[in-house]
């Protein structure tokens, strides 16, 4: 009787330890997202505000393509990607630095769209 209870508790523990991690991992991927964008916020309007917006112009990102179909149909979107940030004709050498980001998300994959 004892294991029968034993194994019911675990069958109704098991899935939500795992709920819960998932949860967890995913919280701690949307704050690294979000020091990354206020990081480049910040590092955009410091650019702007000193004259430097050349150093992220459109021609040195990635336009995307097709228009995603929640965007403004104003605004033309460029990206730029973790892979980028080594060439210095790039924006992503410009718009996140080493800087401006913690050396361990500065190593990572990232996407600045």
């Amino acid at each position: 009787m004892t294991v029968a209870i034993l194994l019911v508790l675990m069958a109704i523990a098991v899935p939500a330890i795992f709920t819960i991690r998932k949860n967890l991992r995913q919280k701690a991927l949307d704050n690294k997202a979000e020091i990354i964008y206020t990081a480049v916020q910040n590092n955009l309007t410091k650019l702007r505000s000193n004259g430097n917006s050349a150093k992220f112009a459109a021609d040195k990102a990635t336009l995307v393509e097709p228009a995603p179909m929640d965007a403004d149909g104003e605004k033309t979107l460029y990206y730029v990607t973790a892979a980028q940030k080594d060439a210095a004709s790039n924006a992503a050498s410009v718009v996140v630095t080493t800087d401006t980001i913690d050396a361990d998300l500065y190593g990572h994959y990232w996407v600045v769209e």
